[in-house]
């Protein structure tokens, strides 16, 4: 999964991700990771100023990897 693999690169180096790069990791609209946001269903946000947020690569891949194990156990 090309996905966990970009998100374990950055956690690997300590490289926070924009929301940008977040929504160009998961292949969605930066709109669709601020809704997920706003609704608590993405973990990892931290505002660092008024507009600039970031997000933890190391949450999302644990994240990931739990939402995925969990689909294929449905």
């Amino acid at each position: 999964m090309k996905c966990l693999e970009t998100l374990k690169k950055h956690a690997d180096k300590g490289q926070l991700l924009s929301v940008k790069e977040v929504a160009r990791v998961f292949s969605v609209t930066p709109q669709y990771i601020y809704t997920l946001m706003k609704s608590g269903r993405i973990p990892g946000a931290s505002r660092i100023s008024n507009h600039n947020i970031r997000f933890c690569p190391g949450i999302l891949l644990e994240w990931s990897k739990e939402k995925l194990y969990r689909e294929g156990r449905k």
